[in-house]
């Protein structure tokens, strides 16, 4: 439903631990994704080659372990993250030749940065919807390499049939989505199609889960509002510690946190 709307949200998977699901999670979205390639991640992806294939194809960017992006990139990565999210938003790039190139990068977005290196920035937060994976005690490989053409089939007949309801309700004035000022800017398209869905089937109850899973969003993003605000420094002081003494675990280098931690292991989960 993505060309309907002249905003969308970004997607930010965040792993709670090592072997979540991260990677796999990206392998889907190739997957189901129109103009993905599938099993092609991107990682240390190279500026250009998310420009052109934005511009070009209006391909999904589907960027994992962005904390790895090399420096130099960084500046054009977050030009792409600051007007990738609206239709009409474009990167302005200095090519080798010494030409002035123009891309339009409006495309779906799927972004793992497990080091919050860019998402502790308010104005490329505010634009995304942060989803938690949980590592699942019962999970099985996935050895299937094919493409899932029934799910895709059902999914681009659901655009057909109903896009036109979608483009009513995003562009009616008296539409209230629950939100406010940037949240609905963003969240706006997502409210729409939950609302499709429980129309068709109210027991599925999709608005109340998206409003849930906003709700954690948004607790999270007012966090990374304001600069300079000693709560957001001690917030990242927090999160720089927590992330440097328990890499090696999450990585799976090291089997046992080192001190102070000391891992507790319920029935569906392990915390630290």
């Amino acid at each position: 439903f993505m060309p309907v709307f002249e905003r969308f949200p970004y997607i930010a998977p965040f792993k709670t631990g090592y072997n979540s699901g991260g990677s796999q999670f990206l392998e889907l979205m190739s997957k189901l994704l129109p103009r993905a390639k599938p099993d092609e991640t991107q990682v240390l992806p190279t500026p250009a080659t998310i420009f052109r294939e934005s511009e070009q194809y209006g391909s999904p960017n589907l960027i994992d372990e962005f904390r790895e992006a090399h420096k130099e990139w960084e500046e054009d990565i977050m030009s792409l993250l600051a007007n990738g999210y609206r239709k009409n938003g474009v990167v302005k790039r200095t090519e080798k030749s010494g030409e002035l190139g123009i891309y339009h990068v409006y495309s779906p977005k799927v972004i793992i940065d497990q080091s919050a290196s860019i998402f502790s920035r308010y104005d490329i937060a505010s634009r995304t919807v942060f989803v938690t994976l949980v590592p699942s005690p019962d999970r099985i490989a996935d050895y299937f390499t094919g493409t899932p053409q029934e799910i895709i089939d059902e999914l681009y007949s659901a655009f057909l049939l109903y896009s036109t309801k979608a483009n009513e309700f995003y562009h009616d004035r008296l539409f209230n989505s629950g939100y406010t000022g940037r949240y609905d800017e963003v969240y706006r398209p997502l409210v729409v199609i939950a609302r499709i869905i429980d129309s068709e089937d109210e027991s599925l109850r999709v608005e109340e889960q998206l409003n849930m899973a906003l709700k954690q969003t948004i607790e999270y993003v007012e966090i990374t509002k304001v600069e300079g605000d000693p709560q957001k420094k001690l917030y990242n002081l927090v999160r720089d510690y927590i992330i440097k003494s328990l890499r090696d675990v999450f990585n799976g280098k090291v089997k046992e946190p080192p001190d102070p931690w000391k891992e507790y292991t319920s029935k569906d989960n392990t915390y630290y």
